[in-house]
């Protein structure tokens, strides 16, 4: 088993960016556009961030540059070095760690009771459209992975892309459970949030996964839990 190390000698941006050269060689331009893509939303990076890690990289050995023209226009290339290879393949091979996260949302909500109920339960209500944008976006990309053909490179885009659409289906569940959790205060009703089984989970949740993701070989779509697992159900009525 893999050790992760304590004081790894660079950044984590710093190593995505070493495992984004290691497709082939790229330009400051190109890596900025790799990570804009839209597969791309678990790393992003500020664009002014880039260039200074890259020439810092290329400093300390672990990338070369070299001059390419293109139609006449200089573009600078960065490329992996032996020595950032080693780098890059030791901290692929280490277990992966728990990162911090900032959600404004939650931050409003926390610290925005004075604003009033109201204006709590329109941004959730906000939020859960902007969850659903971007849920239509995962089926379009899962889409274009299918039809790229069958390869491992293909399986692992499909494995990143079914983490961010299962993180947001429970964010769009998690603002349904909230939104209820202040509609009881709001109308002074006694409502119950509970605990089920996977297997009577409501219909209507069943048929928003339908089509959603390929079903494996024991008929549970991939990327979901078991039958076992228990899963939220928002309270009715």
């Amino acid at each position: 088993m893999a050790i992760r190390r304590k004081d790894p000698e660079y950044t984590q941006s710093m190593y995505g960016l070493l495992a984004i050269l290691s497709q082939g060689p790229m330009s400051g331009y190109d890596v900025r556009k790799t990570l804009d893509d839209r597969e791309m939303y678990y790393w992003r990076e500020s664009s002014g961030n880039i260039y200074p890690m890259l020439r810092q990289l290329n400093q300390d050995g672990l990338l070369d540059k070299t001059d390419a023209y293109t139609k006449k226009k200089k573009r600078v290339l960065y490329s992996l070095t032996e020595r950032g290879r080693t780098e890059l393949d030791a901290w692929l091979a280490e277990p992966a760690g728990l990162n911090r996260f900032r959600v404004e949302l939650l931050m409003k909500l926390r610290f925005g009771t004075g604003l009033g109920l109201e204006t709590l339960m329109s941004h959730l209500e906000n939020y859960k459209h902007r969850i659903q944008e971007q849920l239509d976006e995962v089926r379009e990309i899962l889409s274009e992975i299918d039809e790229s053909g069958d390869s491992l490179e293909n399986d692992m885009r499909r494995i990143a892309v079914m983490r961010f659409s299962l993180d947001m289906e429970a964010v769009s569940r998690w603002c349904d459970l909230s939104r209820g959790i202040l509609l009881r205060r709001l109308t002074g009703r006694s409502t119950e949030t509970r605990l089920i089984p996977w297997q009577r989970r409501s219909e209507e949740a069943a048929r928003s996964y339908q089509g959603f993701y390929r079903a494996d070989p024991w008929g549970v779509p991939m990327g979901m839990p078991s039958r076992s697992v228990l899963a939220f159900e928002a309270p009715s009525g």
